[in-house]
């Protein structure tokens, strides 16, 4: 699918140095990386505009704020939109939509942790505000001991949700 950049934004949720340190790995953790890093440089190329959406809670803080950056390796640039968050969606209290709206953005591609939780909310409230959301299917992940049946699960949940559902390779910026 091809997604013009002037209507379109990427969200990276969550993809941030805590959740991928402890004793709970992110599955899939170097190929989702490979997924969301090459999604990154295509949209720069493209000229999409890219927010980055990292959760700030009482866990992630008490690890320090290394845990709450950015993974090392990604690299924000001119022109990226860092937001923070507290609870569960992109979208709650983060000031996401109204910057949306300002951009005339009605296309948003979601990546990113974790798939049962913050995908998955920020999917659903995204289309409820009226957005044509697309998941990539093999860009997010979780650590759950059965992570590749949550990812499926969801995938197909939110696909019912009229959230449209690509892999990696299908989706293109122009």
């Amino acid at each position: 699918m091809s997604l013009n950049s002037s209507n379109t934004a990427l969200l990276v949720v969550d993809v941030h140095r805590g959740l991928f340190s402890g004793p709970s790995t992110i599955h899939n953790e170097r190929g989702l990386l490979d997924n969301i890093v090459g999604l990154i440089d295509e949209a720069h190329k493209a000229g999409v505009q890219i927010f980055y959406i990292l959760n700030f809670n009482r866990a992630l803080s008490g690890l320090g704020m290394p845990a709450v950056k950015l993974h090392p390796r990604i690299t924000l640039r001119d022109g990226d939109v860092l937001l923070y968050k507290e609870q569960i969606s992109a979208f709650k209290n983060t000031g996401l939509h109204e910057e949306l709206r300002k951009r005339n953005i009605y296309k948003i591609v979601v990546t990113g942790l974790i798939t049962q939780g913050a995908i998955k909310t920020t999917c659903l409230d995204g289309k409820q505000l009226g957005y044509e959301v697309v998941l990539v299917a093999d860009g997010h992940s979780n650590n759950n001991q059965n992570a590749e049946e949550v990812i499926n699960q969801w995938n197909e949940n939110l696909r019912n949700e009229n959230i449209i559902v690509l892999k990696r390779k299908e989706v293109h910026f122009i």
